[in-house]
């Protein structure tokens, strides 16, 4: 078994068995994967439903946007991670920041880049 890098999230966890990862990160992938099976996983042969068993649930869970054909976790974090660039886009300087600070500048400049690919006429 190759060894898994000490991270503050992949630290080496005791467990009584090596091949089974203990770390928070597995911990949280485990906890996570049923939420992601079908309502009926227990009636379906993994052998002749793979596809169902391993899809379903979590095409149940992501339901694509009107207009949008297909949807992948690539698509989630995207969404995702334009939803925090707008959200600092078009959020004020945050609180306890001077607002003469070097901080404030370049926050005041990245709101600037923002804004000009924003004002796009229709």
């Amino acid at each position: 078994m190759q060894s898994t890098p000490k991270t503050a999230d992949h630290e080496a966890a005791p467990t009584s068995n090596p091949r089974y990862c203990n770390t928070p990160a597995c911990q949280r992938t485990a906890a996570d994967l049923p939420s992601n099976l079908p309502p009926n996983y227990a009636d379906l042969d993994p052998c002749s439903s793979f596809k169902e068993l391993a899809c379903n649930g979590w095409r149940l869970k992501h339901e694509p946007k009107p207009g949008q054909h297909r949807i992948s976790t690539t698509t989630l974090i995207q969404d995702r991670s334009n939803g925090i660039i707008r959200e600092i886009g078009e959020d004020p300087l945050p609180t306890g920041i001077d607002p003469s600070s070097l901080d404030a500048q370049n926050f005041y400049k990245m709101k600037a880049i923002y804004n000009s690919y924003m004002d796009v006429d229709p």
